[in-house]
């Protein structure tokens, strides 16, 4: 290929390309940007990742035709469930949608009065469905700003070539900014947006010669070119999922003035400020004359993630340490910490669907937490291994040390049943009412919430029995749904039915017409049937309940597969969720859990379904052998480990568990009493080892054995009671 007819990037790329022949690379790339009119980069991006499988090149960039979902730093186990989602919801008239069941189906939605429901399932079954693409971000894509966000535009978006994006959503606190940022840089005004290609020019980086790309084109005929109908596809304007991008951070991120958005409001919201200085914040504590016990933690996070509840300015020094300079998991500054009143009282979590301001509740809980004293540096492992390396090789940083802590552990959650049934009196429904009202507040109008409530129980408290938020989440859940087979529907069923609508029904300046042919108001361009749900829920089954319970790992341990295979086998265990590993285990896998101290470090989550009674029968169960006490079963692990240490006679791995009485030689009686000796060890270690196998048999089988059993296990040979081999 001339070097000549290349510009400089087209080098550039070349030279990053697998080691094979520039000109057979360059040829598919080529061929690609004719036949899909997509452009030099994209179609480079699409060869680097498939070389040299042609056909799944073509796959690829057949998917990005498509109208797509940019998911943007989503955890596998939701990767999974939205690619499923994005299949199964078809036919949507068989989702279970309310508003799809037989006696709604000529009902006309308020938000597009112009179609019945049968009509809007009509086209949704006969449009382009919704693909779903998967984008991951480095830190500086989200610490760095708004010039951050361009890049990664730049970077992630336009030069990956998706034809046709319906909307962008991430599972990540720390990415919402940048994804409110993406909707409003990818469908603002057509007139004023201007698509910089990053590397200069229109995006259509000049090409290796025609005749190269004519030639793979006639060795692959078989392909139609749609160039045409890509380059012609119409940007869509419809903003589905983001919210004001100058909001983002004040308002539904930043934790503290979350909290003085509420209070410009009217509405509840805890005493508190955030900072930096330990010091400084300890002071200004006592100014506003703030009472202990108060919870410190990061503005923004997750998960309870350094979430420090603090009895006095020694445990503030402590929330402090342990957050100093380190990011938190949802890729935030975990220094920034808020201060503020701690709320003891019942706590609920509500899941919310929003379109235009119009909101779903897809489901509520009841949540239960309660203070655990625990001794670690609060990092996950992988997080602690990094900062003692730079502390060590560079001196950069901090030491990890471990503080003793009170941390807010996660027990349970219990569904909320017949939401819209409820008195509007009662805690539950004043709990979502006020929750509805923070989201209004807060300018969440689009996409999925996730919402943690408290109700006031503090002794002698001005606002005692009332409801005040304790954090916003702009996103899904945390985790894949749990009580759709009680509601029908779940957040992502609610997200996934607006981008099917989106995709189906063409942006119309008369789409809100109602049926008499008179403008509805608003704005036209956004106009879609929404909601297909009533705001507050039913139940499709109350005769059972459902119950979701976090385990815990008391200390560094290995899982015991019989034990949780034991659990597995409980009458009223559902399933395993927040943790793909343990649904994956196989017979003979040793597997390591750190500590739990906060829900990110839990080993699962375990939903349980069946009767009130069942579930707690099985619960306590659960508690009794997650942490069992085998104080017992350890002085039979330490006692065989004692005489195998004793047994100096050299042995080989196969020799361990056999006599040595007939190897020894008997040249003298000193050394007749050796062996005599030896073979009496053997036969001690023997049965001391048979009693641990015994023991380990009669008993419930644990969760969780410590790592300190493990490893003495280990030099038993004995690993298999652990693996359940």
């Amino acid at each position: 290929m001339p070097k000549e007819e290349q510009c400089s990037h087209c080098d550039k790329l070349l030279q990053t390309s697998p080691t094979v022949d520039n000109e057979e690379y360059a040829r598919l790339i080529n061929y690609l940007v004719d036949n899909f009119g997509c452009s030099w980069e994209s179609a480079q991006c699409t060869v680097r990742r498939h070389w040299p499988n042609v056909d799944a090149c073509v796959a690829d960039l057949r998917r990005k035709e498509r109208p797509c979902l940019v998911a943007v730093e989503v955890y596998l186990l939701q990767r999974e469930h939205m690619q499923d989602l994005a299949k199964s919801l078809l036919p949507i008239d068989s989702s279970q949608l309310p508003c799809f069941s037989k006696a709604n189906l000529n009902g006309r939605s308020k938000g597009y009065p112009l179609l019945t429901w049968a009509e809007v399932a009509e086209k949704i079954n006969s449009g382009p469905g919704i693909e779903v693409h998967f984008v991951d971000t480095d830190a500086a894509d989200v610490l760095d700003g708004p010039a951050a966000y361009e890049d990664f535009y730049q970077r992630k978006v336009v030069t990956e070539g998706f034809s046709d994006i319906v909307a962008f959503v991430t599972a990540v606190d720390g990415v919402v900014p940048l994804v409110d940022y993406l909707h409003r840089r990818h469908f603002g005004d057509p007139d004023t947006r201007r698509l910089a290609y990053p590397y200069g020019g229109s995006g259509r980086c000049c090409r290796v010669p025609r005749s190269i790309s004519e030639s793979y084109a006639r060795a692959h005929a078989q392909v139609p070119c749609c160039a045409d109908a890509a380059l012609s596809t119409a940007r869509r304007t419809r903003i589905l999922l983001g919210n004001d991008p100058a909001t983002s951070v004040s308002k539904r991120q930043d934790k503290s003035s979350m909290q003085n958005t509420l209070k410009e409001h009217g509405l509840l919201y805890i005493k508190g400020f955030s900072g930096r200085d330990v010091g400084e914040m300890k002071r200004q504590m006592r100014r506003e004359r703030i009472m202990f016990p108060v919870i410190v933690k990061p503005v923004s996070g997750a998960g309870s993630e350094f979430v420090t509840l603090c009895y006095d300015e020694n445990d503030v020094d402590i929330a402090f340490a342990v957050s100093s300079e380190v990011q938190t998991t949802q890729q935030t500054d975990a220094s920034h910490m808020l201060l503020q009143e701690y709320i003891e009282g019942p706590e609920y979590v509500v899941n919310v669907v929003s379109y235009m301001g119009i909101h779903v509740v897809s489901d509520v809980w009841k949540s239960w937490k309660y203070p655990y004293p625990v001794k670690s540096t609060r990092l996950r492992p992988s997080v602690e291994k990094k900062l003692m390396q730079s502390y060590l090789t560079s001196g950069r940083g901090r030491e990890p040390v471990p503080h003793t802590t009170t941390v807010l552990m996660y027990d349970r959650i219990e569904f909320v049943h017949e939401l819209s049934k409820l008195p509007a009196s009662s805690e539950e429904r004043r709990v979502v009412a006020y929750t509805l009202k923070c989201l209004d507040a807060l300018g969440l109008q689009q996409g999925c919430s996730h919402c943690e409530v408290r109700v006031d129980n503090r002794p002698g408290s001005s606002t005692k029995g009332m409801p005040v938020l304790i954090e916003l989440n702009a996103r899904m859940l945390g985790d894949v749904p749990r009580a759709t087979s009680f509601v029908g529907y779940d957040q992502y069923k609610l997200m996934m039915y607006l981008l099917l609508c989106a995709s189906s029904i063409p942006e119309d300046e008369f789409s809100r017409l109602d049926v008499s042919g008179e403008h509805c108001g608003g704005d036209s361009r956004d106009a879609l049937p929404w909601p297909p749900a009533p705001q507050l829920y039913n139940s499709l089954k109350v005769d059972v309940t459902l119950h979701v319970v976090f385990v815990r790992a008391a200390e560094s341990s290995y899982l015991c597969i019989p034990g949780f295979r034991a659990i597995q086998a409980l009458p009223t265990y559902k399933n395993l969720t927040r943790n793909s590993a343990l649904e994956n285990l196989k017979p003979g896998m040793l597997l390591a859990v750190c500590k739990t101290f906060d829900l990110l470090t839990s080993p699962g989550a375990i939903v349980m379904e069946g009767t009130d009674d069942d579930i707690r029968r099985d619960t306590a169960y659960i508690r009794r052998v997650e942490n069992k006490d085998m104080r017992e079963w350890k002085d039979m692990i330490d006692a065989a480990v004692g005489i195998l240490n004793s047994v100096y006679v050299p042995l080989s791995s196969t020799q361990v568990h056999t006599p040595l009485l007939a190897s020894a030689p008997a040249a003298s009686n000193a050394r007749m009493e050796l062996c005599v000796a030896a073979s009496s060890l053997i036969q001690s270690y023997e049965r001391a080892r048979l009693r641990v196998f015994d023991y380990f048999e009669t008993m419930e089988p644990p969760l969780f054995i410590p790592m300190e059993y493990g490893e003495k296990l280990r030099r038993l040979d004995a690993t298999q009671l652990i693996c359940g081999v």
